[in-house]
């Protein structure tokens, strides 16, 4: 009895002194885990490639359980990230990163379809454009490589109602290339130059494209901003090439920031300012049906005699019921502009009458960049110096603004514009300073934006990032 009882003390020392037990090395070997997790919403015939740790790579075809390969050592780092998005899908990844203390089977990979198209383009370098997709959610998946346009001070960019065309404008002096074009891969977003761009000696600021895809139009001043232009073009629906419709028709100023259409196509509006800022004018125009503009009237002129107004921006309202513009004083400048929004009523007519006192404070300085709800009645306005985006509710028996509440401030980066998906639940606001696009939840009843999400852009660094748009997927 004795010598069995000491057999079995002695062996229960030797278990003790090989470090027996889960989670302990054994014989001095680190022990490893496997990295694994849930694929979801991935359709079928669909395929995403998963890395683990920028390697390992795991081309996952179905939804259900998947692991990586290879194991990692315990107390070391694992990042689970997409390599490869589905055709047509864009993935997120939860619960991705940690250090290994036992198996993981908790990483979530979350798939949904591409509904549409971010496109941010930058005022400076090669004139990149990034983009990336919006899942059905309004997420943001990972950002493309940037498609470098070859100007260096792009403006205002416009997608085509059905997705398939992409324009932007430029307003870098010299040259004959202030108006460029894109086909839009309703695959993977990727820009491919349209060829039939009639040639554009004058800056253009401002573009609107027609509710039916079918006519686009842009605005500028001439080459040495003696006056501005508003010109239509018609759009081949299968090249997306440009073929002007009659001559520039000439504005009421000097300098036109900006063009917009009503949500029917059955007018547009222009913008202009002129030399002393005591006067701007709005000015509308009846859209034929072959997409020719005929002016309505005389130019609206806004005045008082004292205040400097320089307009640079003008949307309509998702009703067609009211116009706006912005004027603003920059901060790089001693013009003394007022910071301010100039409502106007749309008449049957077409002409325009303005709104009580037409004068709405925007709060800020260097806000430029005007963004009307296409589904509710908001507008938004970003404010590059002080990082607010100020938002206002448009009462719809009268026009007037009123200012929502307190908005996201500080928004890093410096944000410029503004662009709303067609549900009109999520805004993208482009950062001028930081190579990042910020998403926003849109609350439907008071306008707020909520939730903000960044989304930063991969190298070359996106500073300067300027305009943006969104557009739908083909």
């Amino acid at each position: 009895m004795f010598k069995n009882t000491a057999i079995i003390f002695s062996t229960m020392l030797l278990l003790i002194g090989c470090g027996g037990g889960s989670g302990g090395s054994s014989n001095g070997v680190t022990p490893s885990y496997t990295i694994g997790g849930t694929v979801s919403g991935l359709s079928s015939s669909k395929t995403v490639v998963l890395q683990n740790n920028a390697g390992d790579n795991l081309t996952v075809s179905a939804n259900g359980s998947f692991t990586f390969a290879t194991s990692v050592a315990s107390g070391a780092a694992y990042a689970v990230t997409v390599l490869t998005q589905p055709s047509g899908m864009t993935c997120t990844v939860s619960n991705g990163t940690g250090t290994a203390s036992s198996n993981v089977s908790n990483v979530g990979v979350s798939c949904q379809p591409v509904v549409a198209f971010v496109f941010a383009s930058i005022s400076g370098g090669n004139g990149q454009v990034y983009s990336a997709p919006i899942d059905s959610n309004g997420a943001l998946g990972q950002a493309g490589l940037a498609t470098s346009t070859g100007t260096t001070t792009l403006y205002t960019s416009v997608a085509s109602p059905n997705g398939k065309f992409l324009y932007l404008s430029s307003i870098a002096d010299g040259g004959l290339d202030h108006l460029r074009g894109f086909a839009i891969d309703s695959n993977n977003a990727a820009l491919t130059a349209i060829n039939a761009i009639p040639n554009s000696a004058d800056p253009v600021y401002g573009l609107a494209i027609h509710p039916s895809g079918n006519y686009l139009y842009a605005s500028g001043s001439t080459s040495n901003y003696s006056n501005d232009f508003v010109q239509a073009y018609q759009v081949n629906n299968q090249t997306g090439g440009l073929t002007p419709i009659g001559q520039q028709l000439p504005g009421a100023g000097q300098y036109n920031r900006a063009v917009a259409i009503t949500p029917s196509g059955n007018l547009v509006f222009t913008i202009a300012e002129v030399n002393g800022l005591l006067t701007a004018y709005i000015t509308s125009y009846g859209v034929g049906n072959d997409g020719a503009l005929t002016r309505i009237g005389q130019p609206l002129a806004v005045t008082d005699g004292v205040t400097h107004i320089c307009p640079h921006d003008v949307v309509v309202d998702s009703t067609g019921s009211y116009a706006y513009f912005v004027s603003y004083q920059s901060a790089y400048n001693n013009w003394g502009c007022i910071n301010a929004i100039y409502g106007f009523r749309i008449n049957a007519d077409g002409s325009l009458s303005a709104i009580g006192s037409t004068q709405f404070a925007s709060g800020g300085t260097d806000s430029s960049k005007l963004t009307a709800s296409p589904t509710a009645g908001f507008i938004y306005l970003p404010d590059y110096i002080s990082g607010n985006i100020f938002a206002f509710r448009i009462n719809a028996a009268t026009g007037a603004l009123t200012p929502v509440g307190s908005q996201p401030t500080n928004v890093l980066g410096g944000p410029v514009d503004v662009a709303i998906d067609a549900t009109g639940r999520h805004a993208y606001v482009s950062t001028n300073d930081s190579n990042s696009i910020i998403t926003f939840s849109i609350d439907q009843t008071t306008g707020a934006l909520t939730n903000p999400r960044t989304t930063s852009l991969p190298p070359p660094a996106g500073v300067g990032l300027y305009a943006i748009t969104v557009a739908p997927k083909q």
